[in-house]
């Protein structure tokens, strides 16, 4: 075993610069300690005691860069999860801070309390080995694997589209979902799966709110002073404290503990719920226009199968904070073949508002890497309403 996993991180390291590596290991650890990790009352961390082989052995090596240098070490495991609460400027890596996607990580963190930054994910996400596989990669194979038994794709459909728009639910609605429609009894037993209790850490005043943009968890700020989104990249990210009411104030959906309050896992609440907003606005709005477009087609090849007069348009929604990442992660994985006429990668609108040189920073960063370039590759890239603006014209 011990072969195998050095094996395995000599793949990596070949693909991923050394201090990225690291972090990647780092923060592929931290996922995977979220996932064995179950709040207890008082926000209490319940564990067997062990820690992941990721998050220790990216210990080691942050650690020989630190003696190399003649930095203090890192003591232990505790230490490092309190370094990941420190933005990546205070680490002292040799990064390249020209090359593409750096320099956006300067004040990024890895947590945020004890929970795992969008950029976090994503430097977990940023091979595609065996440590980086994400317990919400599983999860919906299981899904997918379960509607191919039953040869129902639009069992797929309907669940995916749960997840996104219900990412806090009570037990009472987990109960109901099945009995709602006759497509989703195989799949009955699997949601209960995709959440978990609600932690108590998010409570406020004995109950749990949910956000009014997102429909996610809110939880108090460590300064007690605001409620913020668990999303850290949702536009509704602080509500001052004194706005919530006994009435739930500005329309805020607040749930009782007593009626068995859970949310989705943290990797279905980044990779699915959170770009499946985008994916649903965006179907919405080419029916809206008349277009015919179909959801998750094929299982789940891709996010959208977009058909206009002249062509079929195959779409992947993506929505990563850091371009060179999300460069990286396409492509090692590709893109589905006899997709259509034309494939592209689309990004919500939001993500332009925050970062406007968006499209220009992916395609540079995916050209940097080896293989052939977007244009070579005939793939196109582009903002939401880019994007809609051009299915209009080929109409």
């Amino acid at each position: 075993m011990e072969e195998a996993g050095q094996a395995g991180e000599a793949g990596i390291s070949e693909a991923l610069p050394h201090e990225l590596l690291i972090l990647h290991l780092i923060a592929t650890g931290i996922v995977r300690y979220q996932e064995q990790c179950s709040a207890g009352p008082g926000g209490l961390v319940v564990v067997d005691g062990s820690y992941p082989k990721p998050l220790q052995r990216g210990l080691d090596l942050l650690n020989v860069l630190r003696y190399r240098r003649g930095l203090p070490l890192i003591k232990s495991v505790v230490d490092l999860l309190a370094w990941c609460r420190r933005p990546l400027s205070e680490w002292s890596l040799d990064l390249d801070r020209a090359a593409p996607g750096w320099k956006l990580m300067d004040q990024e963190v890895l947590l945020h309390g004890r929970w795992p930054s969008q950029l976090c994910l994503e430097l977990a996400c940023s091979t595609d080995d065996v440590e980086a596989d994400l317990m919400e990669r599983d999860f919906i194979g299981r899904i997918l694997a379960r509607c191919r038994l039953y040869q129902s794709p639009e069992a797929y459909v309907c669940f995916r589209r749960w997840l996104i728009e219900h990412p806090v639910v009570t037990g009472k609605e987990l109960l109901e979902w099945g009995a709602a429609s006759p497509v989703m009894e195989p799949l009955r037993e699997l949601l209960r799966e995709a959440y978990v209790e609600a932690p108590y850490e998010a409570m406020y005043h004995n109950h749990f709110y949910c956000c009014p943009n997102c429909g996610a968890l809110l939880q108090p700020d460590q300064r007690g002073r605001s409620l913020v989104c668990v999303i850290d990249r949702c536009g509704q990210r602080s509500l001052p404290l004194q706005t919530v009411t006994e009435s739930g104030g500005l329309s805020l959906r607040r749930l009782d503990p007593l009626e068995q309050v859970r949310c989705l896992k943290r990797g279905l609440l980044w990779f699915v719920m959170w770009p499946g907003r985008a994916e649903l606005r965006l179907e919405r709005r080419l029916r809206e226009q008349g277009i015919k477009v179909e959801l998750w087609p094929d299982y789940d090849r891709y996010d959208l199968r977009v058909v206009v007069a002249r062509a079929t348009l195959a779409v992947d929604v993506k929505d990563w904070s850091n371009p060179y990442l999300l460069a990286r992660h396409v492509k090692q994985n590709g893109w589905p073949a006899e997709a259509g006429d034309q494939f592209y990668y689309v990004f919500p609108q939001e993500r332009r508002s925050l970062q406007p040189d968006y499209v220009r920073a992916f395609t540079a960063a995916y050209d940097t890497l080896r293989g052939p370039s977007l244009a070579a590759s005939g793939i196109k890239v582009a903002f939401e309403d880019d994007f809609l603006r051009e299915v209009l014209e080929m109409c």
